[in-house]
């Protein structure tokens, strides 16, 4: 499957438990110009019953691609939401200047000019 200029394959699902804790999900293999990264979005199942979802994050330089697993399909296919969250990273980046900028005038304020 092709998601803007990313590929994505289906590799394997891989079924794995961690102190109790079932996690199952299939592994991704996206690829954008000439990288490879392995995604495994995944669905927890606590002791308890509870479910939790895991997304698989992909992040570039302008948009993150998350993958979501929705389950197997009647068919015995595997189902994966893909969604494009653009301009990600500089949000990130524009926090910390802000932050930075903001500490920088507030240690600026506190001194005394003679």
């Amino acid at each position: 499957m092709v998601f803007g200029d990313t590929e994505l394959i289906y590799m394997d699902f891989d079924h794995k438990t961690f102190e109790n804790v079932t996690k199952a999900g299939p592994v991704i293999l996206a690829r954008r110009n000439g990288k490879q990264t392995e995604l495994w979005p995944h669905n927890s199942v606590y002791p308890d019953g509870k479910t939790t979802s895991e997304v698989a994050v992909q992040t570039q330089l302008l948009q993150d691609i998350y993958l979501t697993f929705d389950g197997i399909s009647e068919e015995g296919g595997v189902l994966v939401t893909a969604t494009a969250k653009p301009m990600m990273l500089w949000l990130w980046i524009s926090a910390i200047l802000i932050s930075t900028g903001t500490v920088i005038a507030l240690l600026e304020s506190g001194r005394q000019k003679i």
